[in-house]
């Protein structure tokens, strides 16, 4: 008989209950250590002290996790016994590193849940739980630890146990195990121990060994297009991964960004052409169409396209310090497609300690909520619950790029069916850059701009030089080096948003008439507009709103531009204002004349 299917596991639970020593010793006893681990484990124990070895130590690999005595990254081993491969990662337990929690269950097929006699089932218990039930795992193993603190009481493991099961009522899972263990001790970790003879079952690792993981048939592919690539081998390649399925050479495709069907030429896989390749692979390939499409274009087969979406219902499990109250737009990032979203409703939030559904007004950290989103242009996108990948997203923070929440597509407002059935007007992305001095009026013309554009049902954000400053580029100065390096920037969130289709308007000096040029070779034919206020240096200097003008003629001020740092006006601009001359709505009307917006 060969050997079972590898095994994704995670271990979740509350900071102390000895996640980190179960592992440690799972891996000792199972005698999965190398020789100079197992040194570096005996010198590293003796260090800290202790007369036994200390267990956590090889997960606890960060020098932050040994100082503080608890894990914060999720520390992942791999080891193998005669019956089975494990992939097994070691979660943190602290409350602020949620997040670290949920990118590991997302890849795991069994939640090894660790609980401690010492005290009642904590909070982070419930919500890791709860979170790991949204993710879709199935399995749950609920390790009972530090029996040998109780004399391995069996009315110990009883209480914990039955207080779990009637948490666990409402959880969707399959299967629900539970394990008397002594992580420090050995107890029922690879063997059976003698100390709890009251328990009947296997140990740990001989259950992990032998438990049957359900078998998903699902040949529904979906390749999500990363870049694009032009080898040697001539032609046009699409480089990505493989999302779902099993896609092979010669299959009917349709590009669901054009709505154009074509079929698979060639696959590449490590630069080897492929019959066919499996999903969580990173391939290339080449159509007998040629396309014109990049980033964030999705092929699939025409029988089974996804859904195409422009409203949901998700759950999203709120990550950020900062709480999330009214409307905001962010960015979703879902596979390789990124647009803007707004959370337009919260339904309701789950209390982790007794699984109601709660009103609620606001998000705060840890929440865990089923919303309602509206995307500013559609992605294609799976239900979770058929596919891991396709059916989760990101939201970012558009001005820090901090993840924001994780999100789980529960419904949407649309059904799987023929792209040709579905019209969707999409606005096309750009960048609009005002350029000019100090004081020439950027930012009121941006902000003009931005409300004019609104109010014609465009998406629209305004970059304002001044406020990236204080975020983005706030380790900057205003060196000629930094000065570029502030640009670079600024630019690849504009482009960002640019290929979100968002009218990206942007209020920054940019002195450099290179880097200026730079940014517009780089974009697209049309998508790149530079408007020039070409406001006389005495005009600028005598608004001078916050006194900069003056402190810099005083010498206070170092690499001000226009006194002490040139500027460089554009050559060929899309458009010129002078407005010491033309009012904010004559300079409006110009540029929505000239843009055709």
């Amino acid at each position: 008989m060969g050997l079972a299917s590898p095994l994704r596991l995670f271990t979740a639970g509350n900071v102390d209950d000895g996640k980190s020593t179960l592992i440690g010793r799972l891996l000792y006893d199972s005698r999965s250590l190398y020789e100079d681990h197992l040194l570096s484990l005996q010198r590293d124990s003796a260090k800290k002290g202790s007369t036994t070895l200390d267990y956590s130590l090889l997960t606890d690999g960060l020098m932050a996790e040994r100082e503080q005595g608890i894990t914060i990254d999720v520390a992942y081993r791999y080891f193998s016994t005669s019956q089975r491969d494990f992939i097994l990662a070691d979660t943190p337990g602290h409350e602020q590193y949620t997040r670290n929690m949920v990118t590991a269950a997302s890849q795991a097929d069994v939640l090894l849940l660790v609980l401690s006699v010492e005290r009642p089932l904590s909070l982070q218990a419930r919500r890791h739980s709860v979170i790991a039930s949204l993710l879709g795992i199935k399995q749950f193993v609920v390790a009972i630890n530090k029996l040998d603190l109780v004399g391995y009481s069996q009315e110990a493991f009883k209480k914990i146990q039955n207080e779990y099961k009637q948490f666990a009522l409402n959880l969707a899972m399959d299967h629900l195990h539970f394990i008397p263990i002594s992580a420090l001790q050995g107890d029922n970790i690879v063997d059976r121990s003698d100390r709890m003879i009251w328990y009947q079952g296997t140990s740990l690792l001989k259950y992990l060994e032998t438990l049957v993981l359900p078998h998903h048939s699902n040949s529904v592919w979906r390749f999500p297009v990363q870049y694009v690539l032009r080898p040697e081998i001539g032609g046009r390649f699409y480089a990505g991964t493989l999302e779902r399925g099993i896609l092979k050479k010669g299959e009917e495709t349709v590009c669901l960004s054009t709505g154009q069907k074509t079929c698979i030429q060639t696959i590449l896989y490590r630069e080897q052409e492929i019959e066919e390749a499996k999903e969580g692979q990173a391939i290339a390939i080449q159509l007998e169409t040629q396309m014109d499409v990049g980033r964030g274009s999705f092929f699939a087969p025409p029988k089974d396209l996804p859904m195409i979406l422009v409203e949901m219902e998700a759950f999203l499990i709120w990550m950020d310090s900062k709480r999330f109250s009214g409307t905001s737009s962010y960015l979703l990032m879902h596979t390789t497609q990124t647009v803007f979203a707004e959370i337009k409703e919260i339904q309701y939030v789950i209390d982790v300690q007794t699984l109601e559904k709660k009103q609620a007004k606001a998000l705060c950290f840890n929440d865990i909520a089923r919303v309602s989103l509206v995307l500013q242009k559609p992605i294609f996108a799976d239900l979770y619950k058929d596919s891991r990948t396709t059916g989760s997203f990101l939201l970012i923070d558009p001005h820090t790029y901090r993840t924001l929440g994780a999100g789980l597509i529960e419904s949407s407002d649309s059904k799987e069916g023929s792209l040709h059935q579905k019209k969707i007007s999409v606005q096309k992305g750009c960048i609009i850059w005002f350029t000019g001095l100090p004081g020439s009026g950027k930012t009121t013309l941006a902000r003009a701009l931005e409300k004019a554009l609104i109010e014609r049902g465009k998406f629209v954000y305004v970059l304002d030089g001044d406020i990236l400053r204080k975020g983005l580029s706030s380790d900057l100065g205003f060196s000629l080096e930094d000065r570029k390096e502030n640009m670079r920037r600024v630019a690849e969130v504009a482009s960002l948003f640019m290929d979100a289709g968002c009218i990206a308007i942007v209020a920054l000096i940019a002195p450099l008439r290179s880097e200026r040029e730079a940014i517009r070779l780089k974009l697209p034919e049309n998508r790149f507009w530079e408007i020039y206020l070409s406001t006389p240096l005495s005009c600028c200097e005598e608004r001078d709103p916050k006194s900069q003008y003056q402190k810099a003629r005083q010498g206070i001020i170092a690499d001000f531009t226009g006194i002490s740092s040139p500027y460089e006006p554009p050559q060929n601009p899309e458009l010129i204002l002078d407005t010491s001359i033309l009012s904010v709505q004559t300079c409006l009307e110009q540029i929505l004349n000239r843009l055709s917006l």
